[in-house]
């Protein structure tokens, strides 16, 4: 008798220590990327964000719609004629595309988010002070603060020379920040996209449009 209510204590506590670790694993909709190339000249090339759908249902990341196993780059940027602000599958398309693939130099650190998570990544990506790009508020200030908001116990601190003196963030101080976390990786693959979908939101006509200019 003592033997049979020991099995059951045990099976107890394996059903309690069990669930709550599936029911964790399930409540993970995406899979977040920061990403920074800290090379080329004093302050770096480029920093964005990815976000993978490995839930079985659609997602949105911004004002983009995800399918299942789709991944989408976001990222502002400041040199563009269609658009200044924020870009979904620039850096996608750039990295996969041309004789010279883009930010071969990249480093990126990578989180598992619940629905929760990637809302208030959301909140941050649709935010319309971030929908524009200046020295100020950069591509790496962009991408650090969407990223800390999601997870604000990986929440990362980019440090350069620029930022101690002027306040200014930089890929390069990103770049330095993400290599302090354990299990970055290096050159991590991006899925690729065509040109179409390159897209933007424009926010006087309410809609995405696509990429008509590589400028």
């Amino acid at each position: 008798m003592k033997k049979f209510l020991g099995l059951i204590i045990l099976l107890f506590s394996l059903m309690v220590w069990v669930i709550p670790q599936s029911s964790e694993a399930a409540s993970n909709v995406a899979t977040i990327t920061i990403y920074s190339d800290g090379s080329g000249g004093s302050y770096g090339t480029h920093s964005w964000i990815s976000v993978k759908n490995i839930s079985k249902k659609n997602i949105y990341v911004g004002k983009i719609k995800v399918v299942p196993n789709k991944e989408v780059t976001v990222g502002t940027w400041g040199n563009k004629e269609q658009h200044k602000g924020v870009w979904y599958n620039l850096e996608a398309y750039f990295s996969n595309n041309g004789a010279k693939k883009a930010y071969s130099k990249r480093v990126s650190f990578s989180k598992k988010i619940s629905a929760s998570q990637l809302e208030k990544a959301n909140k941050k990506i649709k935010q319309s002070s971030n929908d524009t790009w200046s020295y100020t508020n950069n591509c790496s200030t962009f991408a650090t603060e969407v990223w800390n908001a999601a997870l604000p116990k990986e929440k990362l601190n980019p440090s350069s020379k620029l930022k101690r003196y002027v306040g200014i963030d930089t890929p390069e101080g990103l770049a330095k920040a993400i290599k302090k976390k354990k299990g970055y990786a290096t050159k991590k693959a991006i899925q690729n996209v065509k040109d179409t979908e390159v897209t933007y939101y424009n926010t006087k006509k309410k809609k995405i449009l696509k990429l008509t200019l590589l400028l």
